[in-house]
């Protein structure tokens, strides 16, 4: 602990010995008290060395004992002592991802007058931030934001009628995950150095000041997701020439999103507007400025017409949102003619019409794809076969009719979740889905299919390449709102992983396998209408 104070001070000498005389004893004295106030069950702090004063927990998602609570064995906990404020050359301090519960962040933090860099994140602390650190005027980086698990509610305090200019060389403000109540601080617009900052995940109410993004232009990253902000988004964003990332989600917004809003956007890469209330109102040509990677504009309102031709634009984007945005309308070639899609997730809960293209089959990159609750028809291309990516297929509450053909068994290696619940499939149920190696979720409920469960059901390829008696890979078995009949196959009840199996409103008779008790994971089981042989003696008696 004493060698770490020289690299605190900033001297670097040749020897040990050097390193030693250059020490203060009283700086040995409060490192000792310091010390002496945690709790170190790993015995971190025997040798401490190092060129910062970092205490974060090395190994946070390290969780073999439960018992040592959420970061396990490495974490540090305790008291946070005064003596702290002795270093009087700290520029790091770093003590995020430990376990400082019921320690709020103490005013003396805001003593530390050279602290450059300052990490108290996922530490356990409660309470309200303290005033006086926006005293500090040599703070770069500050991070504050939380678990939740253990922190109470905060504010930004008096911050709101603070007067004067706080923390003047702040690049990185991160505040997520804090329940902070209250309204966005007008001083915080005066940060005109900030890079990057993150309000993500509170309980901040009322409008953007348009101030807030006026002065901001140094701004790269800006998160405000997931708050009860109101009113409209200021068209001073479009202003921010240097933003890159950009989350208003999950807020109470509401109003028109024009073209100005994105007028000096060229570097943005991701944007989020969704779960708000936006109208987004472009010019039908209009080309927007930027090449975006992750697109997401759910419940936003992008309709009524067809697909937004703007979106042809970007050549870049890899991950898309569209859901609930009142698009209708058949889907456009262009719309997957652009390789580098991969998360093309989310148009479901429109007014798509049409039937599926074939062109679909051309992405072969695809990891998931959503297309439920829209009014899309016929038989499924024999295409989808070739999207040997695919993790996720969801067809569900469509109009979609024919067989469910046996392709969808085929290629689909790494298939974890498929639904085509709520259509109009008829015919057998294939033998080949038991083929999908990677299934987790099958769900083929209220559909017209007729016939028995195939016996292979009982032993999913997944399920014999990578079955343990704890879990296997199927978890989910929905085949409700069916015509399915005959017996249940006995090796169903292989199926150790299940946690919810739904068979209920189709015409099964015979016994319900005893063997059905060793799926000691279920926690869900629906066989209403179920007909038992002893059920069907008994009504013949009757009759």
């Amino acid at each position: 602990m004493f060698l770490i104070l020289c690299s605190v001070r900033g001297e670097f000498l040749p020897s040990i010995d050097a390193h030693l005389m250059n020490c203060m004893e009283s700086d040995r004295e409060a490192l000792i008290d310091f010390k002496n106030g945690l709790h170190d069950p790993a015995n971190r702090l025997s040798s401490w060395k190092g060129s910062n004063f970092d205490l974060r927990n090395p190994h946070p998602n390290n969780n073999d004992d439960e018992s040592l609570n959420r970061y396990g064995f490495w974490n540090l906990s305790g008291e946070i002592k005064p003596s702290l404020t002795k270093l009087m050359s700290l520029r790091h301090l770093d003590l995020s991802f430990n376990m400082f519960i019921d320690n709020p962040i103490s005013n003396f933090f805001g003593s530390l007058k050279n602290l450059q860099y300052l990490n108290l994140s996922n530490g356990g602390f409660s309470g309200a931030i303290p005033l006086n650190l926006w005293n500090l005027s040599s703070l770069q980086y500050l991070d504050v934001s939380s678990d939740l698990i253990w922190r109470e509610s905060a504010s930004f305090g008096s911050l709101q009628n603070r007067s004067g200019r706080p923390l003047p060389n702040l690049q990185y403000l991160y505040l997520s995950d804090n329940q902070l109540v209250g309204k966005l601080p007008k001083l915080l617009a005066q940060l005109e150095n900030l890079v990057e900052l993150d309000l993500f995940n509170n309980s901040l109410y009322g409008p953007i000041p348009t101030s807030f993004v006026i002065l901001q232009q140094n701004l790269t990253v800006l998160l405000l997701g997931e708050n009860e902000l109101n009113g409209t988004l200021p068209e001073s964003l479009g202003q921010l020439f240097e933003l890159r990332i950009f989350d208003v989600s999950s807020n109470q917004l509401t109003g028109l999103v024009t073209e100005a809003h994105f007028l000096k956007l060229k570097k943005l890469s991701d944007l989020d507007l969704s779960s708000s209330s936006f109208t987004l109102d472009v010019k039908s040509d209009w080309v927007p400025p930027f090449q975006v990677s992750s697109l997401a504009m759910s419940s936003c309102h992008l309709g009524p017409s067809s697909f937004p031709t703007w979106l042809k634009s970007q050549k870049q984007v890899y991950d898309v949102d569209f859901s609930n945005a009142s698009i209708s309308g058949s889907i456009p070639y262009w719309k997957y003619s652009i390789k580098h899609w991969k998360l093309c997730s989310s148009l479901c809960n429109n007014h798509l019409s049409g039937t599926i293209p074939t062109f679909l089959g051309q992405l072969s990159w695809l990891e998931t794809l959503h297309l439920n609750d829209n009014k899309l028809y016929g038989q499924l291309p024999s295409t989808l076969q070739n999207l040997s990516s695919l993790e996720t297929l969801n067809l569900g509450n469509n109009r979609l009719n024919g067989r469910i053909p046996p392709l969808i068994g085929k290629g689909f290696e790494s298939l974890r979740i498929l639904s085509l619940r709520s259509n109009s499939f008829s015919g057998e149920l294939p033998a080949l889905l038991s083929d999908l190696s990677s299934l987790q979720v099958l769900d083929l409920a209220e559909n017209q299919l007729i016939g028995s469960i195939p016996a292979s059901f009982g032993h999913f390829k997944g399920q014999l390449q990578r079955y343990t008696k704890a879990l296997s890979l199927v978890t989910m078995l929905d085949l409700s709102g069916n015509n399915l009949s005959g017996d249940l196959p006995t090796k169903m009840t292989n199926l150790f992983g299940l946690v919810i199996l739904t068979l209920s409103r189709n015409h099964f008779t015979g016994h319900i396998p005893k063997s059905i008790s060793k799926l000691k994971q279920l926690s869900s089981l629906d066989l209403l209408d179920f007909r038992t042989k002893n059920t069907t003696k008994m009504k013949e008696k009757e009759a």
